[in-house]
């Protein structure tokens, strides 16, 4: 599995706009949308009580 980091300053400094090592075309907001999406997911899939 790829993983990839910003520096927690970059987050806290850029927020949405921080970018990722080895992937620049990675935005803080492109992780935050995919996190809210899967949870979307797992709760309609009744995963989340």
């Amino acid at each position: 599995m790829d993983r990839s980091y910003c520096y927690y300053a970059d987050w806290r400094l850029n927020g949405g706009a921080a970018r990722f090592f080895r992937h620049p075309e990675t935005t803080g907001d492109d992780v935050i949308r995919t996190a809210r999406a899967m949870i979307a997911r797992e709760i309609t899939d009744g995963l989340w009580r």
